[in-house]
Formats: structure tokens, C-alpha cells, sequence
């Protein structure tokens, strides 16, 4: 079986101090940090580059004087809530060969922080009464400019766009972004493949732990870092690709 590796944020694999090189457009082109094992320090350079819609990646070792070392045969892009959407704004641009979005947003973005508003309010006991007229005159939205960005982001064309797997996931009990609008409106963006897995978790929050409320004041309460089950289909479903 073929073995596919994840770069997540070019940070998860036991490197540190990164620093782009030679930038082009987003993950591509070249990356150099340090690898510390033990005593051992050993510089390392990350070259990414898109081949006929492929992303194809090499190392090289300059302390060992190796060049070229095949780094991975796939790259693909995990994102969490709006690592999601950046997920799906790259395979729209056909720079990933697959992406896992992990409570990713599926709607425009006033529409979803609406929902997300009225969900907190409604579990809170007071009125769900946002609406997303109220919520764009509010002075928190004119002075953020990533906010005023992120409410007029319609992630529906990069989705529909998206020809790579997408393993797209949420806890039905996220009050961030909430399952039952997102994850179904990119089950339906999505162009059809088998290889496209979606999937809603019963009693999972935000951050995908088993919760009893969904709140974000009961994240830090809850002992599980994320549940094993959801840990656990991400690695069954990369390796299932082919």
C-alpha cells in the first residue's frame, strides 16, 4: 500500500525555526529549518514544486552534503475551522493532492458567524435573535480588517472547484461552525468522487472532543485532546488513497 504524508503548515514534522527562502505562490517553493535530534542539529531544506497539477516535493541535506531526497510521493493539507478554508482555497488551485478539512466553513462568512451567534445565545438561554444586518453594524466588525475580509469570503467557488479527496469532518455539537449548515453545504459544493468521505461525529465540539454542551468555555474542562475516533479515520482515509 502506497504511504501518503500530511504537511500541515509545513510545522508537524519536528522542525523548528522555518523560514521561506525562495517564496512563490503559497506552499510553493523552497523552506530551511533545523531538525534537533538529541545533540544532533541538522539543517534541512523542504523544495516544493507543481508538476501537471502535482505538487512534488525533494530534501536536501547540506550538513550531510545529500540533495534530492524524495520527501513524500503526496502532499496534502489538513486545516482546522479556517485551516479548512485555506484547505480548499489550494485545492481549488490545484497546489494539494488532497486535504482533510476539520470543521472547515462550508457558507459566506457573515452567514456563518451568524449561526455561530445564535447557537452560543440559544445555549446560553437568551435569545437567538442575530441577524446578519445586526451583525455587520457591530464596531468590532469596522475596526478588524481580517474580520471585514472574512465576512465577505464565500468559500462556495473554491469548493466546487476542488478536484483533489476531501475527507471534510465536524462534531454535530461545534457551536463555531455549525455541522448541519457547513459540512452539508460542501457535501453539496463538492464535485462528486468516491474518494470524497464526509462526515458528521456525534457529541463532538469545535476542537472534536466529546462535550456535554459545545461551548467554548467548557474546552478547556474537558480532558481529551481530540478524540481518537476522528484521529483515527484520518490516517484509515489517507492511506486508502490511491
Amino acid at each position: 500500500m502506497k504511504k501518503y504524508y500530511i504537511t500541515i503548515l509545513l510545522a508537524l514534522v519536528a522542525l523548528t525555526g522555518w523560514t521561506q527562502v525562495n517564496p512563490t505562490i503559497a506552499l510553493l517553493g523552497s523552506w530551511s529549518g533545523k531538525l534537533n535530534v538529541g545533540a544532533v542539529s541538522l539543517t534541512l531544506v523542504l523544495h516544493l514544486e507543481q508538476t501537471d497539477g502535482y505538487v512534488t516535493a525533494s530534501l536536501d541535506s547540506p550538513d550531510q552534503g545529500a540533495k534530492g531526497i524524495p520527501a513524500f510521493s503526496k502532499v496534502g493539507i489538513l486545516g482546522h475551522s479556517e485551516g479548512g478554508l485555506i484547505a480548499f482555497m489550494l485545492a481549488a488551485k490545484k497546489q494539494t493532492d488532497f486535504i482533510v478539512s476539520l470543521a472547515g466553513p462550508g457558507v459566506k462568512g457573515d452567514t456563518l458567524l451568524v449561526a455561530q451567534g445564535n447557537r452560543i445565545l440559544s445555549l446560553s438561554g437568551m435569545p437567538a435573535n442575530m441577524t446578519v444586518e445586526k451583525y455587520r453594524q457591530q464596531d468590532a466588525v469596522q475596526q478588524m480588517p481580517w474580520l471585514k475580509w472574512f465576512i465577505d469570503y464565500d468559500p462556495s467557488a473554491d469548493i466546487a472547484a476542488t478536484r483533489c479527496p476531501v475527507f471534510a469532518l465536524n462534531g454535530d455539537r461545534d457551536c463555531q461552525v455549525i455541522s448541519s449548515q457547513n459540512l452539508t453545504a460542501i457535501e453539496r459544493l463538492l464535485p462528486k468522487s468516491k474518494q470524497h468521505l464526509i462526515k458528521e461525529y456525534p457529541g463532538l465540539n469545535h476542537l472534536f472532543q466529546h462535550c456535554t454542551t459545545g461551548l467554548v468555555a467548557e474546552y478547556s474542562q474537558i480532558e481529551e485532546t481530540i478524540s481518537p475516533e476522528v484521529l483515527s479515520d484520518i490516517a484509515n482515509w489517507i492511506n486508502s488513497l490511491k
